[in-house]
């Protein structure tokens, strides 16, 4: 159901709205007009809005910053950033700092292998805001990469160590 249609009591005892970015607040792409006042209606409400998504800790700083929320989840839970009066905090999955250096060495080495053994492989224009992930570009932008080329990239990943979380925007 609809919460718009939810009784008006559990209604008024939400305090939270966590929401996707991609495809669920845009729109091909895109934010709307009527989703930017909706988030600016949901904060005069009184609500506490934090959105979530795959996309890169740059682009969380950048939503956080700009719009009404309270908190960003980035790069698929990787990070997150949140106010705390007026200073801006974050987080990452991976506190340990010489841990987050290995794993991006990782993903570098990983990286370079996919570019070099999968021709159509592109990378996603958001790495270069990225902390804890490397994002590969399926259909963003250019012609779409073939299932099997996605294959082969997804195993090069995998047999690298890595984890892999597919999204929605590099993968339509």
């Amino acid at each position: 159901p609809l919460f718009s249609s939810s009784p008006l009591s559990g209604r008024r005892a939400c305090t939270r709205l966590f929401f996707d970015v991609d495809d669920t607040l845009t729109w091909r792409g895109r934010l709307p007009e009527v989703a930017v006042r909706a988030l600016y209606r949901a904060k005069d409400a009184g609500l506490l809005l934090c959105a979530v998504t795959g996309r890169s800790f740059a682009w969380g700083e950048m939503l956080v910053r700009l719009f009404p929320l309270d908190a960003v989840v980035a790069e698929t839970g990787a990070c997150a950033l949140w106010w705390e009066g007026a200073h801006l905090k974050g987080m990452f999955h991976e506190d340990d700092a010489a841990e987050r250096e290995r794993l991006s060495a990782l993903r570098a080495a990983a990286t370079r292998e996919v570019l070099a053994r999968v021709k159509s492989a592109r990378l996603a224009k958001d790495n270069v805001g990225r902390i804890s992930d490397t994002a590969f570009d399926l259909v963003e932008e250019g012609d779409a990469v073939s299932a099997d080329d996605a294959a082969a990239i997804r195993d090069i990943l995998s047999a690298n160590g890595l984890a892999l979380a597919q999204s929605s925007e590099h993968s339509k």
